[in-house]
Order: structure tokens, then C-alpha cells, then sequence
């Protein structure tokens, strides 16, 4: 291989010269690369500042690429195109000359003139219904292959024609479908269809007056009545006539019935008719019962019809009831004089019914095993209704020789009511006198507590009542909130009853309306439970602060809102001497007892968990 220095030189390079290189991206192969890549990968600082590398279609291809710095030509092989500078670093100006463009045919493309070069926009569609027609070029000297579309004079869609036809007063619609539509009108028999007025919008139906040939139409002397007369039975057809009367009235409709002189008298051997006196009643259904009677006609007042009822029928019902009315103001009433009514009693009822004169006694016999009755009672007035037993054994309702009733409850222990309900942690703010009592609300949205878990369940024993309770709960973020928070009980707490989110005594609950309500009835409260845990797992040493260990019924009497009570107050064991941490006492309202919190991530997960229970036992006693 000879010497590199001692080749000759390249003195006319194009580019497309190959130099050998090692690629370092692909483990230093040896590749070849041309000096025109070498020198696009130089600055634009040094070489060809303000060349144009290249020049491409529209649809992306290229069309022309620089070689270093060589000058690119630009030339209209067919002169359509003239190529003008506008000045050094300027650009260069190309337009397209007309002279090479050919005027379009049915068989050659080619370009056209127009009249205008402005005009609106082109409206959209109306209608889907149209023609197409060719564009044309005229051959008009001066206009020689101007553009023109020839539409037929019948073309301009159509004039002065209805879309439809509505009719009146139903609404119906009668819709064109083409320029060559057209509506007939029909007239059928009498009626004479006619367009009055030109150019009117409306078409007029005259209706012709009926005659003995032709359908048609009458006139009444009357548009109202007062009731319409029933269809007859029986009788003579009448026709329906045109009144012969004076000009204007030759369409007024009559019947013509045959003057009384034509009607005989009837007799017991020919059909006729005859007076009645005019009295202003409704005529009576016809009975269904009862005896017959001939109508006659009278001597004095010829042809008056009359019916002669013997005396002894015609004082209708004599020593009869017409309606019997019960209590509680229901009637019955008879329909004719030989109606009866009867007085009805079960067979397993002992109802008595008795007639005293005028009057009729419903008695009502003493109740047995055999038979529904009637019972009495030692007192008619009490004190407040009993609450019905949830649970417990039932026992019967005797009576005794007087038919007192009575129940006898067997001796000894027995169950009177049990029951379940939710608890809720609740306070009334500091010595409980604060504030009204509130409850602390299963995962409000301004933030809270939320229940894990909790439930309670009572049972009544011979007027003692042995409450139990469980609540796990944990701290609720606010909605919309992020970051760490936090929830502290503080002050009074207590345990009442939550009835689908409203905070209620433990005297809602059935069976207990007798816990005393106006003063401390020394109930105690039993603590088995008060403790904290980690939600990652292990015992939380640093709460509770203040351990509930015991507590007791209605510690607070409500100042704010009188009656709402009891409750099952808490309290925990604190040091008074502070010097020596010697001495204890209860402490109903400490601050705080706990602190419940949540992490700081997006889910706000809560670091840890409380758990409360215990029990109390209570004597009902009526204050």
C-alpha cells in the first residue's frame, strides 16, 4: 500500500467522494461516508450559510438537492412560467403565463374566462330534488371562452302555486310533491265546490239544500233545545219537508203531523188517543210488583184519560219504616211496602238483639273461649299507654264472674322487652352545659369520625335494663380536603342512640320511657374496652390521653333543651395532685381524650383506630 501523502490531490471534489470512518454507535464498524454528508453535518457559522439545501413537492418528495455550494437553476422549458429576481436576497418572483393555456373543450382540458371575480357565497342545497347541466364556452369574439351554464326557462322551480292544501277546522294536509301537481276538488251530490274570489287563498264549499233527488243540507229554526226527545217505538213515519215559505226561507226543514181532529178518542174497541192534565214531574219508573188498573175515559170532559184506584189501595205503606239509621249515621232505606229487613249475627258471636216499642237493642254478651264478645275493665283512664313488647312470652286475657277482664303473669324472673340499636359517640362541649347535645356523625363532609363498626343491644328484666355497646371508629378528612388531618374528642362524651342520622335519647328506644329524666339516677357505666391501634399494625402508645374507664346515666341535665335525656356520659381517672401524682379523681370533661389522624398522601389513609366498649345496667323508675 503506498504512502497516503504520496497520492494526488482531488482537485475538483463533487461531493459523492467516499472517506472511510469507524462507527462508534455500532461497536466501530467500519463504514464509508460521502464529503456532502461530512459537509451537512457542518455549522451554518462556516461553509454555506444561506444556501438552499433542497426543494420538494407538496406531497413531501424531493425534487431537486444541492451538491456543497453549487448554484441551482431555475428554467421554464415550455415558457409558461416567467422566472423574475426582485433583488439580491430577495427572492425570486414566478408567474404563469396564459399564452401556452389552451381554451377547455367537450374533448380537451383547458382553462375558461368568467364574468365575474367576486360574487356571494354559494348557497348550500335546498333540496335534493335537481338537474344537472353542462358548464358551456361562448365563441363571441371579445368573449371568446367565457364560461356559461344555459338552464332551461322551465327551470326556475315553481311559481305562484300552493305547497299544500289545509284543510278546516280538522288541520289536515294536503303537501305537493311536484310543480306539475294539482289538487281536484269534488263535490258529491249537493255540495258545489268554487273558488269565489281571485287569487283568494281559501276555496268556498257551499252546501245546496236538500231535495227529494239530491243530497243536501237544511236549516233549523233552532241551533239548542233543551233535552233531546227519545227514538219513538211505535207510531206513524213522518217525512222531513222543506218549508214553503216566503224568499230566503225555502231551505227550513219541517215535519208536518196531522191535526188532533184526525186522532180519535180512544175506545175499548179502537186505538186512539185521548187529554191528560199537565203536571210538572218527571213520570215514575213503572213497579215491578202490583195489580193492574184499566185507563178510562170520563163522561163530563170527553176523551180525558183517567185510572180509578179502590180506597183501600191508593193510602200507600201504612205503620212502616222508611229508613233506619244506624250510630254511625249509614241508613237503610226501603224501596216499596212490603220490604222487610233482617238483623244478622255470626254464629260464634254472642250479640243479642232485642225489640223495645219503638226501639231495637244491640246487647253485647260477655267474651268467652266459644265466642266473640265484650269484656270490662277495672279503669277507663291511665297514665301513658304501654309500650308493646318486642319479645317476651304471651299471655291471655281472662275475665272473671263479672266479666272483668284481667291478666295473670306468672311470678318470678321474667323477660319484658329486648332490642338492638345504633350507638353514636355525642357531646354537649365543655361540663357539658356548652352547647346543645350534638353527635359525632358517621363521615360528614366537613369532616369527622367514621364508624368501622358499631352496634349495641338492650334487655329488660323485671324493670331493670342491661345495655351493651361496641364502637370502632377513626378519623374522616373533609371532602375537597388533602393533606394531613386530624379529629379530637374533647370535653363531655357521651353515648346516645342514632336514628338514621338523627341523635336521640336512650329513652327513644322502646320499653325504656321510664329512665328517669330529671336527675342522676347513679346508673353506672362499665368500661371493657378503651384502646388505640395502628392501621400498619401494633398498639398506639401515645393515646387515649384521658382512658375512659367508667361513667354513669344523665350526668348532665340539659339546661339548653330540657327533655332531651338520658345519656351514658364517660369519664376517665386523672391525677389532681399534680405534685405528687398521688390522688385521682373522675374527670367528666377532660381535654382532650384522643386524637385520631389521617397521612398526608393523596388518600388521606388514617394512621390508626379507636375502639370503645362497655355496658350499663339501669332501673326503670317512673319520675
Amino acid at each position: 500500500m503506498a504512502i497516503i501523502y504520496t497520492y494526488p490531490k482531488l482537485l475538483n471534489p463533487q461531493g459523492n467522494e467516499l472517506i472511510v470512518v469507524s462507527d462508534v454507535n455500532n461497536r466501530n464498524s467500519t463504514r464509508l461516508i460521502t464529503l456532502a454528508s461530512i459537509a451537512g453535518l457542518i455549522p451554518g457559522t462556516s461553509g454555506c450559510s444561506s444556501a438552499i439545501t433542497g426543494i420538494n413537492d407538496a406531497g413531501g418528495g424531493v425534487i431537486y438537492s444541492s451538491i456543497l455550494c453549487a448554484d441551482m437553476v431555475m428554467t421554464s422549458t415550455d415558457g409558461t412560467v416567467s422566472i423574475t429576481p426582485f433583488g439580491p436576497g430577495l427572492g425570486v418572483d414566478l408567474s404563469a403565463s396564459l399564452a401556452g393555456v389552451n381554451c377547455a373543450t367537450n374533448n380537451i382540458i383547458g382553462g375558461v374566462k368568467i364574468s365575474s371575480t367576486t360574487t356571494d357565497p354559494v348557497p348550500a342545497p335546498i333540496t335534493s330534488n335537481y338537474d344537472l347541466y353542462p358548464v358551456e364556452t361562448t365563441t363571441d369574439g371579445e368573449f371568446d371562452c367565457t364560461a356559461v351554464v344555459r338552464i332551461p326557462t322551465n327551470a326556475s322551480g315553481c311559481n305562484d302555486v300552493f305547497s299544500k292544501i289545509v284543510v278546516s277546522p280538522s288541520g289536515d294536509e294536503v303537501v305537493a310533491s311536484g310543480c306539475s301537481d294539482y289538487p281536484v276538488f269534488v263535490g258529491d251530490e249537493g255540495i258545489d265546490v268554487s273558488v269565489p274570489i281571485p287569487a283568494s287563498p281559501f276555496i268556498q264549499w257551499t252546501l245546496e239544500c236538500a231535495t227529494s233527488t239530491t243530497k243536501g243540507g237544511l236549516m233549523v229554526s233552532a241551533t239548542s233545545a233543551p233535552s233531546i226527545a227519545s227514538v219513538a217505538d211505535s207510531g206513524d213515519y213522518l217525512p222531513v219537508q222543506l218549508y214553503p215559505g216566503a224568499s230566503g226561507n225555502d231551505c227550513f226543514a219541517c215535519v208536518r203531523v196531522p191535526s188532533e181532529g184526525s186522532i180519535p178518542c180512544a175506545t175499548s174497541a179502537n186505538i186512539g188517543g185521548f187529554h191528560a192534565n199537565v203536571v210538572g214531574i218527571y213520570p215514575p219508573s213503572a213497579s215491578q210488583t202490583g195489580t193492574y188498573y184499566p185507563v178510562e175515559i170520563t163522561e163530563g170532559a170527553p176523551c180525558t184519560g183517567i185510572v180509578r184506584i179502590p180506597e183501600s189501595q191508593a193510602s200507600g205503606c201504612t205503620n212502616a219504616w222508611s229508613t233506619i239509621l244506624t250510630p254511625d249515621t249509614n241508613t237503610a232505606t226501603a224501596s216499596g211496602c212490603d220490604d222487610s229487613m233482617s238483623f244478622l249475627v255470626q254464629n260464634t258471636s254472642n250479640l243479642i238483639i232485642t225489640s223495645d216499642g219503638d226501639d231495637i237493642t244491640f246487647a253485647l254478651g260477655c267474651a268467652s273461649d266459644l265466642l266473640r264478645g265484650g269484656i270490662k275493665v277495672s279503669g277507663t283512664q291511665g297514665g301513658d299507654a304501654a309500650q308493646p313488647a318486642v319479645s317476651g312470652p304471651y299471655y291471655p286475657v281472662q275475665v272473671d264472674a263479672n266479666c272483668v277482664a284481667t291478666v295473670r303473669v306468672p311470678s318470678g324472673d321474667s323477660v319484658i322487652t329486648d332490642g338492638e340499636f345504633t350507638p353514636v359517640l355525642m357531646t354537649q362541649g365543655g361540663d357539658g352545659t356548652q352547647i346543645v347535645p350534638t353527635m359525632y356523625a358517621d363521615s360528614p363532609a366537613a369532616g369527622g369520625i367514621k364508624y368501622r363498626n358499631r352496634k349495641a343491644w338492650y334487655h329488660v328484666v323485671n324493670g331493670v335494663v342491661y345495655i351493651d355497646f361496641y364502637l370502632e371508629f377513626e378519623c374522616h378528612p373533609p371532602d375537597q380536603s388533602s393533606g394531613a388531618q386530624s379529629i379530637i374528642l374533647a370535653k363531655s362524651l357521651g353515648i346516645g342512640v342514632d336514628d338514621a342520622g338523627t341523635l336521640e335519647p336512650l329513652t327513644f328506644l322502646t320499653g325504656l320511657g321510664d329512665l328517669n329524666v330529671s336527675e342522676p339516677n347513679n346508673a353506672t357505666v362499665n368500661i371493657s374496652r378503651a384502646e388505640c391501634y395502628l392501621t400498619a399494625g401494633g398498639v398506639d402508645t401515645n393515646e387515649w390521653v384521658t382512658m375512659p374507664q367508667t361513667g354513669m346515666l344523665n350526668r348532665y341535665p340539659d339546661n339548653i333543651t330540657p327533655g332531651i335525656e338520658p345519656f351514658m356520659w364517660l369519664a376517665g381517672h386523672v391525677y389532681v395532685d399534680v405534685v405528687n401524682n398521688m390522688s385521682m379523681q373522675t374527670a367528666y370533661s377532660p381535654d382532650p381524650w384522643i386524637t385520631l389522624t389521617t397521612g398526608g398522601t393523596i388518600e388521606q389513609n388514617p394512621i390508626q383506630y379507636a375502639i370503645l366498649a362497655g355496658s350499663m345496667s339501669a332501673v326503670l323508675r317512673a319520675t
